[in-house]
């Protein structure tokens, strides 16, 4: 009598055990690596309201083509946009590749600012992806000789009423 129940829980504990094993071996793993890179710089010099550039290098850094790329940039209140528009249409990037995209801004008052570059495409995949990257304003007054020259043109405001 004990050997059917021992064969009866032997089989089952086969079924169970290679079950499990077809089970386990059943699990599909995708991993998706972004290849959109973002690197954002203003290159330091930055003197209140004196025009300065802000670069983003806008990176594939994947094998396939990304399309419909746009990169949008975020900036705080004291800093002006004096061209280019916050979004702009990068277009595609293939593998490997990359483009830069540039805005004219403007500190109206000295102090640190983060401006943020976000960029977005689609992947081969039709998948939509992005990135984003931000840099650090610190503005500052104008010093040396041409400060000289402002004294006068504030001045001129005080005694033009």
């Amino acid at each position: 009598m004990r050997r059917p129940i021992f064969f009866i829980f032997t089989f089952f504990f086969l079924s169970f055990a290679a079950l499990t094993v077809y089970a386990a071996s059943q699990i599909l793993v995708t991993v998706s690596i972004n290849p959109l890179n973002v690197d954002a710089d203003a290159n330091g010099n930055i003197q209140v309201n004196k025009i300065f550039t802000l670069k983003a290098r806008i990176e594939n850094d994947g094998n396939s083509e990304i399309k419909n790329i746009t990169a949008e940039l975020f900036v705080p209140s004291g800093i002006i946009l004096i061209s280019g528009d916050p979004v702009q249409n990068v277009g595609r990037i293939s593998g490997k590749r990359h483009k830069d995209v540039r805005w004219k801004l403007l500190a109206s008052a000295r102090g640190q600012y983060v401006a943020t570059v976000r960029a977005q495409g689609i992947n081969k995949a039709g998948e939509s992806i992005s990135s984003e990257a931000s840099a650090l304003l610190n503005v500052k007054e104008k010093r040396g000789f041409w400060h000289f020259f402002n004294l006068f043109d504030r001045f001129a405001e005080i005694f033009d009423d």
